[in-house]
Order: C-alpha cells, then sequence, then structure tokens
C-alpha cells in the first residue's frame, strides 16, 4: 500500500487534471487515460478510500437505516 503522503499527491494530482477536464494524468513515469468522466470520479473514491484507511487505520463504516409505520 502507498504512503500518505504519495496518495495525497495522486489525489491532488487527478483532482486538477479532472478540473482542467483533461483525461490523461502522469504520475511520474506512468500516464494514465481515462475514458470518461466516470472513471476519474471512480479513481478518485478510490484514492478518497486509500487514504482514509491509511490514515485511520479502518474504513469508513456504512450505516443502514431502516424504518416503519408501526403497522403490522
Amino acid at each position: 500500500m502507498a504512503t500518505v503522503e504519495v496518495i495525497n499527491q495522486r489525489l491532488e494530482t487527478l483532482r486538477a487534471e479532472r478540473a482542467k477536464g483533461r483525461r490523461r494524468v502522469r504520475f511520474g513515469d506512468r500516464e494514465i487515460e481515462y475514458r470518461h468522466d466516470n472513471e476519474m470520479a471512480a479513481a478518485i473514491a478510490d484514492l478518497e478510500r486509500q487514504l482514509q484507511e491509511a490514515t485511520t487505520g479502518r474504513l469508513p463504516r456504512i450505516l443502514n437505516i431502516r424504518s416503519n409505520k408501526g403497522w403490522t
């Protein structure tokens, strides 16, 4: 797993390139071309998840809320 600094750098680079409307991103010697904005959004979400896991050591919890009106 990458370090927090590397994840932050990749995340900022990806966000900046997405804001400029570019689909091609360079991370060091690697270059990645995304076909759609959805792919870039998914990559950003994945990096945010990795950052969350690296800083807290755990993934965020998911809460499922269920309710009913009490009618049977």
